[in-house]
């Protein structure tokens, strides 16, 4: 084994990740929780991939033992799980009978600075049979086994979490939505490829392919961190309270109401809509709407989708949709643009406006007023 290239890029994108991840420390708070778990489930993955080349100098270059085993399996699902609890719940707190879920990873430390684990990476080293190496796989499997068990509740909860919030406002920030996502999603994606083609190759080819993918695998995991530690720094924290209290509430939300009671509901919002135009306000939320059409919010969005047959996000971007043709077409003279105009319609960007035209729609804003000018003339 040799010094290469790899080590040297692993190494690079692991230490600034390790810089990202203090100062994501720094910029956690008593009530913004979610730098501090971030920054840990990176480390966790940092420790992995810079494991690779400080076996390398341990072994092969200062001629010492593996005792500074990086690798913390059991780490990677608490730190995930506890991350997707802060993202969902700006005011989640950490409580001290939640460190039982990191009790794992202390004893893994432990074992990794056992000498029954140096007597297991003796014998790999040897190539021979061992029952320390049995018990040093069963200990990798079994973080295996965490990691995609937290890692499974964590993208249910994010499921659930988008399908909340996509009820609740009238219009999303879609790139900052998928950011909350990201972290979870994308690592979880790395192992499921990285375990996906550890398996194929160690039962079908005998690890015949390991050394064209084994590099490249702990790579990613460094650049990706890397990537991941800089977005998580610069960008500002998405604050969207109530989806805890939500899912307690659960209940209430498939309360019994006939559907002569739900079109009640949907007509008063109608009503309500159209009279103040509230669909006007770019900030819209269901709350918003439930409190002016005298019913609680549970009861709005629950009608709208049993009589509507969408979202409250699609409800109130109909309605913009519809105001914004009105000023289209009243504009003969084009003395605003179409930006300006979906503002004024209650679209909050541009990238919003166009996503939700050409969904409803299928075509662009320019290709729709073209089509309506032609059919009048």
């Amino acid at each position: 084994m040799q010094f290469t290239i790899s080590n040297t890029i692993i190494i690079i994108f692991c230490l600034q990740s390790i810089l990202f991840g203090f100062l994501l420390f720094l910029k956690s708070g008593k009530t913004n929780k979610t730098p501090f778990f971030l920054a840990l489930l990176l480390f966790f993955y940092v420790f992995i991939a810079l494991n690779v080349p400080l076996q390398y100098l341990l072994r092969d270059y200062l001629q010492a033992p593996a005792g500074l085993h990086l690798e913390m399996l059991f780490g990677i699902g608490p730190a995930t799980y506890f991350y997707t609890r802060s993202v969902t719940d700006p005011n989640y707190s950490f409580r001290r009978v939640d460190l039982i879920h990191f009790l794992p990873v202390l004893l893994e430390f432990v074992y990794y600075r056992s000498q029954y684990f140096q007597e297991s990476h003796e014998w790999m080293l040897k190539g021979e049979a061992h029952h320390s190496i049995t018990f040093y796989l069963i200990v990798k499997l079994l973080g295996v086994i965490s990691i995609f068990v937290y890692s499974g509740i964590s993208i249910s909860i994010l499921l659930r979490f988008r399908k909340w919030v996509i009820q609740q406002s009238s219009n999303l920030d879609r790139d900052g939505l998928f950011w909350l996502f990201g972290p979870v999603l994308t690592l979880s994606l790395i192992w499921l490829i990285w375990f996906g083609l550890r398996f194929t190759d160690m039962f079908l080819f005998n690890n015949y392919y390991l050394s064209d993918y084994f590099y490249i695998i702990f790579i990613v995991i460094a650049i990706i961190s890397c990537w991941l530690g800089f977005q998580g720094y610069i960008r500002k924290p998405i604050k969207i309270i109530g989806f805890s209290s939500a899912e307690m509430n659960m209940d209430k939300v498939n309360s019994s109401q006939t559907f002569s009671e739900l079109e009640v509901i949907t007509e008063k919002c109608d009503e309500v809509m159209l009279q103040n135009k509230l669909y006007l306000q770019p900030s819209l939320t269901l709350k918003q709407l439930s409190e002016e059409a005298g019913y609680p919010a549970y009861q709005v969005s629950k009608a709208i989708n049993a009589v509507n047959k969408m979202n409250f996000n699609d409800y109130v971007n109909l309605f913009r949709l519809e105001e914004f043709k009105k000023r289209m077409l009243a504009d003969e003279d084009r003395n605003f643009t179409i930006l300006a105009l979906a503002l004024e319609s209650g679209f909050s960007s541009k990238s919003s406006f166009n996503h939700v035209f050409r969904k409803i729609t299928g075509e662009t804003p320019s290709a729709w007023f073209k089509r309506v000018q032609n059919s009048k003339s």
